[in-house]
């Protein structure tokens, strides 16, 4: 729709969207029981909103305290500058959030199942750099059949419809990402 809106010719684009391996990405058949368990799934940076997961965790804690966030991480995202200088580690700590939060740096083949057993996949990014203008979490949450909260910024509203697939909220908003978590 920004192409369009530019006036590009759009007989001369290609839009490849990003692949989902559906036989990792399956919706979980009975969601009886679930886990209150939210997923993050990117790099654990400033800009993907990652400060202001914890800042929500920190005030749903005040009104539900059985949950959840759970953060697949790359490890080369630990060593990131933005990432490292945030602290986020020191943040889960000042809030007493350990019980709350696992951080996983590793390959995993399951993110997909515990996605789906998952409340929500929840992706707050800040801005929009570089080529990452729509989350692949959040994709592979639809994929798996569970809400997504994600940023109205970039590409996410094309693909999240508020109230309908998930719920989109501004960028910087912990207390809105809160909300949308209880």
């Amino acid at each position: 729709s920004m192409l369009k809106a530019k006036k590009f010719d759009m007989s001369r684009v290609s839009i490849l969207y990003p692949a989902i391996n559906l036989n990792e990405y399956r919706p979980c058949t009975d969601r009886v029981g679930l886990s209150n368990d939210f997923v993050y799934a990117s790099s654990n940076t400033v800009w993907k909103g990652v400060g202001d997961i914890i800042r929500a965790m920190y005030l749903l804690k005040k009104k539900q305290a059985d949950f959840k966030v759970i953060m697949f991480s790359p490890k080369y995202s630990k060593k990131l500058s933005w990432a490292s200088n945030a602290g986020f580690g020191k943040m889960i700590n000042e809030y007493n959030l350990s019980v709350n939060h696992k951080v996983i740096n590793e390959l995993r083949f399951d993110v997909g199942e515990v996605m789906a057993r998952s409340r929500a996949v929840i992706a707050p990014f800040r801005s929009m750099l570089g080529t990452v203008d729509i989350p692949l979490s959040l994709l592979e949450g639809m994929a798996v059949g569970v809400p997504v909260i994600g940023s109205s910024i970039g590409g996410i509203p094309e693909i999240v419809e508020h109230g309908k697939n998930g719920l989109l909220e501004p960028s910087s908003a912990p207390e809105k990402i809160s909300d949308a978590m209880f």
